[in-house]
């Protein structure tokens, strides 16, 4: 319906397409590890995609710095979920700079600590583990640290059980 519509309405068209492409990215994540919510192969695969057309329409439709912070998030950890640690190491950092442009501190450690994760779960981080606890200290003293840091710590339970070496 965007490539028929007005330029105004063809963005707010893709705009409700990216955030439908968000939820669905976040809301097919097994790292929330919700309770009683059972996610397939088959939705992993689709959370994959909907958070590669999520940044994809952020990037198009010229989205500032939060909503880039997240779009690269979301897709680093579809990416992580997958095994695809290099992909993942790399989307966290971007989601790191962009926090960073945001003046955003607390989102900033948050996409580090995964990026952390990301590289302590494909064993190519040896100091990974102090690095993680640092991480951990500093996001308390940030709004919803605590909330960041065990939103990680529930992650890496789950993605550790995954990829048991």
């Amino acid at each position: 319906r965007a490539r028929d519509a007005g330029e105004a309405e063809a963005a707010d068209l893709r705009g409700i397409a990216k955030s439908m492409a968000y939820d669905l990215a976040s809301f097919t994540w097994i790292g929330w590890d919700e309770p009683g919510i059972r996610i397939t192969a088959a939705d992993e695969a689709a959370g994959l995609d909907a958070a590669r057309l999520n940044l994809r329409l952020a990037v198009e439709l010229k989205r500032g710095p939060e909503p880039m912070m997240n779009a690269h998030w979301v897709l680093g950890a579809q990416q992580l979920a997958h095994g695809q640690f290099q992909e993942a190491t790399a989307s966290f950092e971007r989601a790191a700079e962009f926090a960073r442009q945001d003046k955003n501190r607390g989102g900033e450690l948050m996409c580090q600590g995964y990026g952390i994760l990301s590289r302590l779960l494909s064993g190519t981080d040896p100091g990974g583990e102090q690095a993680l606890q640092a991480n951990g200290e500093a996001l308390v003293k940030e709004k919803d640290g605590d909330f960041f840091r065990d939103q990680i710590a529930t992650a890496r339970r789950v993605l550790t059980a995954r990829f048991k070496r």
